[in-house]
């Protein structure tokens, strides 16, 4: 059975390789939504500067593995990670793969650096480092989604409990009144994308530059990211 890696040039987008794309995702990779073709394709529609390849790892003519890199330099290839991206856009959990990786990439190609590569989707640490090396970029938390809000809530340190109240107090006692509103209906995430850039903008991200700006390219992508997901009710 024949196995080998392709190379494709994108332009953008994944466009005919999205399908492949999520089935391999819920195949090997847990259905992460961070992982979605939607997500990668408005990562891509963004912020892509057209130099991006896919590479897709075929045994028998089945994708085993993808990812999506971009050339940085003279002979070193990176996963394609915006900022927005908070995992790197890869299913890809061999190690082993990567040699051969290195060899079909085109032109002379002395490393890959696979950025933001979380262990719990798709691991390629290995103890044999002598040809590849990995750096602990960043730990992150998990929340077990099990029972309610109520038991959640109830288990948090005492002193951000008390804090939460008193800033609720606060906010009652200058008459203002509170509510949560969660929208999901496609024809309301434009403006709900538009109030949280004003908020987050009149806030102190605002006064450091980092805040989502309405109109922006950045606002941009969150607009697109969510009305791609609000079309299977998938966006809150």
């Amino acid at each position: 059975m024949s196995h080998r890696w392709s190379i494709r040039r994108l332009d953008r987008t994944l466009g005919e390789y999205a399908p492949s794309w999520d089935m391999l995702r819920k195949r090997q990779f847990k259905d992460n939504p961070m992982l979605d073709s939607r997500f990668v394709d408005a990562l891509l529609a963004h912020f892509a500067d057209g130099s991006e390849r896919l590479c897709i790892y075929h045994i028998g003519g089945v994708p085993q593995s993808m990812c999506i890199l971009r050339p940085r330099g003279i002979g070193i290839w990176v996963s394609f990670l915006p900022p927005q991206a908070q995992i790197g856009p890869s299913l890809l959990n061999r190690p082993d793969l990567v040699d051969a990786l290195i060899h079909a990439l085109p032109g002379v190609t002395s490393a890959v650096d696979f950025l933001c590569n979380d262990p719990d989707f798709g691991d390629l640490s290995e103890q044999d480092n002598r040809h590849r090396e990995s750096r602990d970029h960043s730990l992150t938390m998990n929340i077990h989604l099990q029972g309610g809000f109520d038991s959640y809530w109830a288990a948090r340190p005492k002193k951000l409990i008390q804090n939460i109240g008193r800033y609720q107090r606060r906010i009652e006692a200058d008459g203002i009144a509170m509510k949560i509103v969660r929208v999901m209906d496609a024809k309301d995430i434009d403006a709900a994308i538009a109030r949280y850039a004003q908020l987050e903008s009149s806030g102190w991200k605002g006064t450091k530059g980092t805040a989502l700006v309405v109109g922006d390219t950045q606002y941009q992508f969150y607009l697109d990211l969510f009305r791609r997901f609000a079309k299977s009710a998938e966006a809150a």
